[in-house]
């Protein structure tokens, strides 16, 4: 199916076979052009990662946020990754480079089980071994450490990972990396972590806040980051996200300038 989608600089055309490429648009991308609007200015040309690319929509929406820039796109799922190549070829403004990549990006090089359910996300996840999930229909695709990886840029500006559940592997394949890293945009899922990595919500978020210095959580209503520093507001949006909510963005970071930047747009929003 082709889908239009209406972005800033130009209505895409997209090829998409799930219920992810039917529903997406740039209202459920508002954490990320959000992101994207106060992390960069008009002159910058920033290096961004794009872990768990899809279809290519977030991809294309970092081309449209800036001019002279570079996106390193991941999908692991073959056929996934063959509508993003062809997404993104039919619809880049050119003014960036571009460069997809299908392999997933883990905490160890070799090969995992992948889902192959075309339902809401084509192929949209890691299976552990012996898992419940991994009754599912299942795929194995290549994995490797962005640490081990030949084409890491020296620098990176922003890195998105949405990878259903297992962003800590992303992180934990990357430690070496982290220090070359303005900023990690994080999708918080507890159903995902809980049910398809295994890993606590409350255990994930302690090794977040291990790992970063500054964590801010996307404000639906305010459309704007704000910071989570104490104990309690830790406590607060464990409680909102399992309870209230199923998926959350957490823009993280160790720069001191970036935390300054994302604390000020926070106050004027």
């Amino acid at each position: 199916m082709i889908y239009e989608k209406f972005f800033p600089l130009k209505t895409l055309k997209i090829e998409g076979s799930s219920a992810y490429a039917a529903s997406v648009d740039l209202a459920s991308l508002n954490h990320l052009s959000t992101a994207l609007a106060v992390l960069f200015g008009p002159d910058d040309a920033p290096v961004c990662l794009d872990v768990g690319a899809n279809i290519g929509l977030t991809t294309l929406l970092m081309d449209q946020s800036f001019k002279g820039g570079r996106v390193l796109a991941f999908e692991p799922h073959p056929v996934t990754f063959g509508q993003m190549d062809r997404n993104i070829s039919a619809n880049q403004t050119g003014t960036n480079r571009i460069e997809t990549f299908n392999f997933a990006l883990g905490k160890a090089d070799g090969e995992v089980l992948f889902r192959d359910v075309d339902q809401y996300n084509t192929g949209n996840s890691f299976l552990l071994e012996g898992s419940l999930a991994a009754a599912q229909d299942a795929i194995r695709v290549p994995v490797r450490t962005l640490d081990g990886f030949d084409g890491t840029p020296d620098h990176i500006d922003l890195m998105k990972i949405d990878v259903e559940g297992f962003e800590l592997d992303v992180l934990k394949g990357a430690e070496a990396t982290l220090a070359r890293v303005d900023t990690v945009l994080i999708e918080f899922n507890h159903w995902c972590l809980s049910s398809l990595a295994h890993v606590l919500p409350i255990d994930a978020l302690a090794f977040i806040f291990d790992t970063f210095e500054g964590v801010f959580v996307f404000d639906l209503k305010a459309k704007a980051y704000v910071r989570v520093q104490t104990d309690a507001q830790k406590w607060s949006f464990l409680h909102k996200n399992m309870v209230n909510f199923n998926v959350n963005d957490l823009l993280c970071t160790n720069s001191s300038t970036v935390i300054r930047r994302v604390t000020a747009a926070g106050k004027l929003a």
